[in-house]
């Protein structure tokens, strides 16, 4: 799972954004588009669904126009008078909250997001939208507040609410799957892929990431399967080919063939580090050891990963250089001291002094 490269939670959330506005059913009335621009043209709709007070909408209307002139303070105060006439309102927290975001004020914002929430739950409105906006935003806060499994929660209740309205949407399926392989619950992101696979066996990223999970549970032979249906219906996805190289080399099996796979993954992305490093460990175990610590070398110049430095070790260490060898495998060590194979790590540096 180290050679898949997660977005951010920030790329995400936009992503997410994307995804949802893009695929999620019929979202002739979403607000995602409008909770970014301040656009006020829902202010009717919403005070139909959710009976907002006349004073209350008095003072959100005029908030509405203070934040399209992005005088963001006197949207502020508006919004909370219109609270103070309505506090049950969720659309107002939610607007606040907007207002409160595009100033900086995480945790304000975050406290009116969960009110907003809170009210949309146990408000009549039959609109699932707005809730998913709330649940969305208030992801986004708590990435930005570095609260990330928090962030990953509201992840998840936004997509299970886009889910709703489109039960079929495989972008969604996928993007919840993404979540749940971002928080390690690899049980559900299991379920989820193969979901995705019951209604589009051919979806070649979803085998792609099936044979992540199962590399990470140490089925490394399920993992090769899976790897392979991917791309048998994406001959060139370069993840794909990396992947089942890589695992060649680990299993010291069809070396010729992972070589082929990684100069074919190298072809799309040259200067991917991770591949570079697949390819010179592929070499190293046909014993081409020169080549690769050659390869390795220029792998620990492009990506800085603790597994790089451990086999640019034991490459130089078959190599005979010792010093090499210790110097490298203690990188590893000093890049994350906790990372995959490092035991193994410690104990050389224990032996070989």
């Amino acid at each position: 799972m180290r050679r898949i490269c997660l977005s951010l939670y920030l790329l995400f959330f936009i992503f997410l954004l994307s995804t949802i506005e893009a695929e999620a059913g019929d979202f002739k009335h979403s607000g995602f588009l409008r909770v970014a621009s301040g656009c006020r043209s829902d202010t009717v709709e919403r005070y139909i669904h959710h009976k907002i007070s006349t004073e209350a909408l008095l003072h959100y209307i005029q908030a509405g126009i203070y934040e399209r002139l992005d005088q963001l303070d006197k949207a502020a105060l508006e919004y909370k008078a219109a609270l103070k006439a309505d506090y049950s309102s969720p659309q107002i927290h939610l607007r606040l909250a907007v207002v409160l975001l595009k100033q900086k004020k995480l945790s304000p914002a975050a406290d009116e997001l969960k009110l907003a929430i809170k009210y949309y739950e146990t408000s009549l409105s039959s609109q699932k939208t707005p809730l998913i906006e709330a649940h969305t935003l208030l992801a986004l806060v708590y990435s930005l507040q570095g609260k990330l499994e928090e962030a990953t929660d509201e992840y998840e209740a936004a997509l299970r609410g886009a889910i709703s309205i489109d039960p079929q949407n495989i972008r969604i399926h996928k993007s919840l799957a993404q979540v749940y392989l971002r928080g390690n619950r690899l049980s559900d992101a299991q379920k989820t892929y193969n979901f995705i696979l019951n209604l589009a066996p051919y979806d070649f990223e979803s085998h792609f990431f099936l044979g992540t999970i199962y590399e990470e549970q140490g089925k490394r032979y399920e993992a090769i399967e899976k790897f392979k249906d991917a791309l048998k219906f994406n001959p060139e996805y370069p993840d794909a080919l990396n992947s089942l190289g890589y695992l060649y080399a680990e299993e010291s099996i069809n070396l010729e063939e992972a070589e082929e796979l990684l100069k074919k993954a190298l072809t799309y992305e040259p200067n991917n580090g991770a591949y570079i490093d697949s390819l010179g460990w592929i070499h190293f175990k046909q014993g081409r050891v020169k080549e690769a610590i050659q390869e390795l070398e220029q792998a620990v110049g492009v990506l800085s990963d603790p597994v790089i430095y451990g086999h640019l070790g034991d490459a130089y260490f078959k190599q005979g250089n010792l010093i090499k060898a210790r110097e490298n495998w203690q990188k590893a060590l000093e890049i994350d001291s906790e990372a995959e194979g490092n035991l193994g790590i410690k104990e050389k540096l224990e032996r070989y002094k």
